[in-house]
């Protein structure tokens, strides 16, 4: 190292002659350089040649350039005389001038040169002008006279913190003054402070007295330290000193293993009167060298130990065999379970699988099951001789059948008979066999002697349905109607009698089998995953229909699933109105509802519709909400389009494209339903050329005569206008005023707490609870509008509800009420709808009420209800409302307890419903609301569009990962499109299209492949080569897809085979080193296929981008500060140990093991639903954790939700709380990463508001800084950017 020439570039620096200059290898210089003394030296030197350095310091100080302005507080720290005279010094530090000065920032330093620091420690001048705590300590050690400065009543004038106590105490040289037990309690000292000067002070065991220990009130952890350092351990193992300082055991087991004299600690006596737990003594026999002293019976029950550390033990004792004599088993009583776990550690399972051993020590069926799956001769332990000899359990047998990997030997007819397995196992294992046609033989389905409903098990789960519905083998298995509806996943009573009697007249042909699988397979095949959540209840409607009308009606109300152009609501009412087209029509009566029964054909169609409408826009509905948005977004761009302004080229961004192309969708069916669109013999349909069909229909709008009604607003009357809504600005307003309102009303609710039940409200039991966020959504809407068939239903066409009877009685609501929480359930609800002057009733018993009735036809803001009690005889005050209700009309709610997730509901739906308990207590908060809101912010999804930055997420380390993030976002990005490119190549040979987004239709014909991963969020560590995928197609692909899977393979490994290549148990792709063209080095990459569907709206990555994208359109330089948080959060945690979720697969290779933390995505919305802070997500995580006794405990008080949906929920829940991902491991190293980085973080906030400059590291080591897990950390992303970096020069 030249010391000459860096000496020269600091001064160039200093001066401002040098633009450049690396600060970060000073420490390293000044700490190199020998003597000195003679730096000091060296640098009074430089500056005295300097003529105008008071100037140039003045200018360095005020060049808002840290680095600058910090060497220029060390060049005035090492000797401010060399800048000013003492009387100068004097002067200042005597004046105002200092306060609106650059030079402000070296106060202390002139302080220090002034020749009268004793004059600038008084209080008063320590305070008025505001010396922080470092320069105070300081100055105090500076001058000589520190024991002055330690009088308590001094220490409190000018808030020293404990840190500085401590250092001037040691400083002191007279340490043990201040051990004294009041002047630790006057200064505030902490136990670790103290500890730390005890050690200092060389006199350790005078402080170790239990009165000493109490009246400082050291921990167990610091009289642990203490005791190892004091060189006498077993003179503090005594009980009654352990009793008296209250040492507790993993202490006081810590000290036995270091203390050298295990032995004498494991004294039966000795154990229990200290209270060493099982653990602990099982670690020191271990530790003592001399297991096998300690498993006698005798020690073992003497200690009482824990059967479970008994094994362990055995295990380590190398000895296993001994142990295992039926004796000895019986006399330690080592439970089945233990035994099973010694065997397999015998290396010798099969000595003890004799019949004779098995009965000597008890171990039971799934023991030996277990053992003999180990053991890797299941084929020898199958012999119907042995398993007869064990009296083994069938399904063990049938368990072991499978492992055996040799399924079909044991399915010979000779062999069922001889085991004795029943039928249900003879079914399972041929599904296990992979060969289920083979077992379908009828000579075999009789040797074996199935019935028709193990039958019809094979043939559904066969894959091949077509077949074994034909009617050669419907005869000869023995089929009913009820077996092929069964198999085809419906269930209509009146089919299936029907199919009874084509059956037993011979008249169930080819063609009526073919017809049915058709129908069946259209609609279970189609992408949506509303269609196929109620596809049991459409095909049952569909069958119902004439024959020769079934076919259209499948394709038609497939058709409607599947495209986006018309909202949620209309949906549901085109495919009513195809499965009840009669009733509407007028040529059949459905239901019991007074105003249908009356209302001509159109009115009921339009009363429906209304209804439908009206229940969408108060529920606050997502889906009509985004349809009114890409409505008025839409219009604008069009105009935009029109004026010029806009040009549909490769300049369009993604999202205005996405936008325009709906909003022609909408165009074109406006066009279709005017009169002239009418009047084509076929409609108009869009050619895909968007520039080219927005100016075709603005040609045929403009051309329009006598119509000058906005088109937005005319897009709105097409299905608003029998509900009274006549533009998109009265849609837009209903839609907020409602909501707001309904916030507004049960707010006030829960401020009064009146949450009274009167005569004549309604309430509603949910018997299925999982349903109750469609419930907030989409209304409380009668079943029949979501696709089911009318006797689905005793009152079809309404919702049940009970109208109160008398104040505070429910008699109907609690019946219908479901406790279950597992999976999606909220627990057990009641909603209660007070009823108002909204509500019409139109029956009372069996009369109807004609005016009123005309009134809920005439008047679109009236709710229908009527009197069921007479249709549904055996339910006391049952009523129907029309159609159904809006989530807004519910005022509270009544729960058997509070769960979580129902108020993380209500928080999304975006109005606050207050939840009881049965007395009535208050157990979901507007409070609680807010909190769950407030982690929402940006998440446009739910209309939340700014997002509030926590001033605590800047510090020194976040600032430096800020510059590398833009640079790590392109190389991802670089890397992602070529990935795509070679997944691409695949996509098309198989003959489809390829997506990178979800697509707003889910018409069969797309794949699409999203990035799901951190990279694609650009949240990644930076160079990161792991990219993560997930791949949505097609149903009917997605049922056979190896062919397309196997396209895949090929093109990920067409350049050269992955370094590892796993298929998951879900058939999921994990590529390790993957080659790919135009990257130079090898990426992992994983690929996860699920369906493409519309079941999830807003997945768990859509909503982290949703809210990134929000924080980068508002302030780009705070999105760079929010991804450097989660970047330096992932970071730290995985470093120690608390990273992946506990079920994630175990690491390989030698990886570090990161499982029972909250998982990547889990931390990125921790951080993200904390104001983009990590620093304020870990304080709000240890303040809960300091409450809690451990992970379970934490889990009850502390959330952390997705706000997206997990598209691999399946039937769980689909919000995950990541919390729930954690173990007691990560939980527990979590706890401890993150407090080291809040100690470091507020260490880093004393330097910063103590202006410490690089001079003090001539002094003093900073090492205790830098050397943290935090600093470890942005060190280690720097360090991966700057690799990136060097890469990108290599390959250019």
């Amino acid at each position: 190292m030249n010391k000459d020439k860096i000496l020269d570039e600091m001064f160039e620096y200093f001066e401002g002659t040098r633009d450049n200059f690396d600060i970060d290898m000073v420490e390293e210089f000044l700490e190199s350089y020998e003597p000195q003394e003679t730096l000091i030296q060296d640098i009074h030197k430089r500056l005295t040649r300097i003529e105008n350095r008071k100037e140039i310091l003045l200018s360095a100080l005020k060049s808002n350039n840290e680095d600058r302005e910090e060497l220029a507080c060390f060049f005035v720290d090492t000797n401010a005389l060399d800048f000013f005279s003492v009387d100068e010094i004097n002067r200042l530090l005597n004046s105002n001038e200092l306060k609106n000065s650059p030079l402000e920032k070296v106060r202390g330093s002139l302080i220090g040169a002034s020749g009268n620091i004793e004059k600038y420690l008084a209080p008063e001048y320590v305070k008025a002008v505001g010396l922080d705590e470092y320069s105070v300590s300081h100055l105090i050690e500076k001058s000589g006279n520190i024991e002055k400065y330690l009088a308590p009543e001094y220490v409190k004038a000018v808030g020293l913190d404990e840190y500085s106590v401590s250092h001037l105490i040691e400083k002191s040289g007279n340490i043990e003054k201040y051990l004294a037990p009041e002047y630790v309690k006057a200064v505030g000292l902490d136990e670790y402070s103290v500890s730390h000067l005890i050690e200092k002070s060389g006199n350790i065991e005078k402080y170790l007295a239990p009165e000493y220990i109490k009246a400082v009130g050291l921990n167990n952890y610091n009289v642990k330290v203490l005791i190892e350092k004091s060189g006498n351990i077993e003179k503090y193992l005594t009980p009654e000193y352990i009793r008296a300082v209250g040492l507790d055991e993993y202490s006081v087991s810590h000290l036995i293993e270091k203390s050298g004299n295990i032995e004498k600690y494991l004294a039966p006596e000795y154990v229990k009167v200290v209270g060493l737990g099982d653990y602990s003594v099982a670690n020191l026999i271990e530790k003592s060298g001399n297991i096998e002293k300690y498993l006698a019976p005798e020690y073992i029950n003497a200690v009482g130990f824990c059967k479970e550390f008994v094994q362990d033990l055995i295990k380590a004792s190398g000895n296993i065999e001994k142990y295992l004599a039926p004796e000895y088993v019986k006399a330690v009583g080592l439970d089945e379970g233990f035994v099973q776990e010694l065997i397999k550690a015998s290396g010798n399972i099969e000595k003890y699988l004799a019949p004779e051993y098995i009965k000597a020590v008890g171990l039971g069926d799934y023991s030996v099951a277990n053992l003999i799956e180990k053991s890797g001769n299941i084929e020898k332990y199958l012999a119907p001789e042995y398993i007869n000899a064990v009296g083994f359990c069938k399904e063990f047998v049938q368990d072991l059948i499978k492992a055996s990997g040799n399924i079909e030997k044991y399915l010979a007819p000779e062999y069922v008979k001889a085991v004795g397995l029943d039928e249900g196992f003879v079914q399972e294992l041929i599904k296990a066999s992979g060969n289920i046609e083979k077992y379908l033989a009828p000579e075999y389905v009789k040797a074996v002697g199935l019935d028709e409903g193990f039958v019809q098990e094979l043939i559904k789960a066969s894959g091949n349905i077509e077949k074994y519905l034909a009617p050669e083998y419907v005869k000869v298995y023995g089929l009913r109607g009820i077996n092929i509806l069964y198999i085809l996943g419906v269930n209509v009573t009146d089919m299936g009698l029907k199919l009874d009697n084509m059956i037993d007249n011979d008249q169930y042909t080819s063609e009526t089998h073919f017809h049915l699988i058709k129908i069946c397979n259209l609609i279970r095949q189609s992408n949506s995953g509303r269609l196929n959540r109620i596809a049991s209840n459409v095909i049952e409607n569909i069958l119902t229909k004439p024959v020769d009308e079934q076919l259209d009606a499948a394709n038609e109300i497939i058709k409607i699933y599947e495209t986006t152009n018309i909202p949620g609501f209309a949906k549901d009412f085109m495919v009513f109105a195809k499965l009840n087209s009669a009733f509407l029509k007028g040529t059949e009566l459905m239901g019991n509802v007074p105003s249908l029964n009356r209302a001509t054909p159109t009115q009921r169609k339009n009363i429906i519709f209304s209804d439908l409408l009206r229940i969408s826009i108060e529920s606050n509905n997502r889906n009509l909400r985004e349809y009114l948005n890409n409505i008025e977004q839409g219009d604008k761009l069009f105009e935009m389009f029109k004026a010029g302004n806009l040009q549909i080229d490769s300049t369009l961004p993604e999202e205005s494209r996405v936008i325009l192309k709906k909003y022609c969708n909408m165009l074109n069916t406006l066009y279709n339903q005017t009169s002239r669109g009418r009047r084509l013999d076929n409609a108009r349909i869009n050619s895909g050329n968007l520039a080219q069909d927005l100016t075709e229909l603005n040609d045929l709008f403009t051309n329009e005569e006598n119509i000058h009604i906005p088109l937005r607003d005319r897009i709105v009357r097409t299905f608003g206008y029998w509900a009274g809504i006549r533009s998109f600005e009265q849609a837009k307003k209903m839609m907020e005023e409602n909501t707001k309102e309904a916030d507004r009303r049960n707010r006030e609710t829960a401020k009064k707490g009146d949450f009274s039940i009167r005569k004549g409200d309604f309430t509603k039991g949910i018997r299925r609870s999982e349903y109750f966020p469609s419930m907030l959504q989409n209304g409380i809407v009668a079943k029949d509008y979501l696709g089911q068939s009318s006797d689905s239903d005793y009152t079809p066409l309404d919702t049940d509800v009970e109208s109160v009877e008398a104040d505070e009685e429910m008699f109907t609501a609690p019946k219908y009420t479901d406790n279950d929480e597992d999976g999606r359930k909220l627990g057990k609800i009641i909603l209660i709808i007070k009823k108002d002057e909204r509500y019409v009733e139109t029956r009372t018993n069996d009369k109807v009420d004609e005016e009123a009735i005309n009134t809920v036809i005439n008047n679109k803001q009236k709710i229908e209800y009527f009197d069921n009690s007479n249709v549904v005889d055996f339910l006391r005050n049952s009523y129907g409302i029309r159609t159904g209700l809006a989530s807004t009309n519910i005022n509270f709610i009544v729960a058997d307890k509070y769960v979580d997730k129902l108020g993380l509901e209500i928080a999304m739906n975006g109005f606050y419903i207050p939840v009881v308990d049965s007395d009535k207590n208050l157990l979901y908060t507007p409070e609680m609301y807010d909190n769950i809101r407030s982690k929402m912010q940006g998440l446009s999804h739910y209309g939340l569009t700014e997002f509030q930055l926590d001033p605590s997420a800047w510090n020194i380390g976040i600032s430096q990962i800020t510059h590398v993030i833009e640079q790590s976002k392109e190389d991802a990005n670089d890397k992602r499109k070529l990935i795509l490119q070679t997944l691409k190549s695949a996509v098309e040979t198989y003959g489809l299209n390829m997506s990178e987004k979800m697509t707003e239709d889910i018409l069969q014909g797309t794949v699409e492949i999203i990035d799901t991963g951190s990279t694609g969020r650009g949240t990644n560590l930076p160079g990161d080569g792991d990219f993560d995928f997930m791949v949505r197609l097609d149903k009917n692909i997605l049922t056979k897809p190896e062919e397309f899977k196997q396209l895949i393979t090929d093109a990920v490994c067409s350049l050269d085979k992955p370094n590892e290549s796993v298929t998951t148990g879900k058939g999921d792709f994990r590529f390790k080193g993957v080659s790919i063209a135009g990257i130079k080095e090898k990426v992992d990459l994983d690929l996860s296929f699920t369906p493409r569907t519309d079941e999830i709206e807003y997945t768990t990555e859509e909503c982290i981008n949703d809210r990134l994208e929000t924080i980068k359109r508002s302030n780009p330089e705070e999105y760079k500060c929010v991804v450097a948080n989660i970047i330096l959060a992932k970071t730290v945690l995985k470093s120690a140990g608390a990273y992946k979720r506990k079920n994630a697969p175990a690491p390989i290779n030698g990886e570090k093991d990161t499982r029972g933390g909250l998982g990547a995505v889990g931390i990125e919305n921790w951080v993200l639903q904390n104001g983009g802070s990590f620093e304020k997500a870990a304080r709000g995580f240890l303040e809960v954790s300091k409450q809690c006794e451990g992970l379970s405990e934490f889990r009850q008080r502390y959330a952390i939700w997705d706000f997206g949906e997990n598209y691999m929920a399946g039937d769980n829940y689909p919000h995950d709380n990541f919390v729930d991902n954690m173990d007691d491991n990560g939980y527990s190293a979590m706890v401890n990463a993150l407090e080291d980085y809040i100690k470091t973080i507020e260490n880093e906030r004393k330097i910063e508001t103590q202006k410490k400059g690089i001079g003090d590291l001539v002094q003093e080591d900073m090492s205790a800084l830098n050397d943290t897990p935090y600093m470890m950390a942005v060190a280690r992303i720097l360090e991966s950017a700057r690799r990136m970096e060097r890469k990108e020069l290599v390959s250019k």
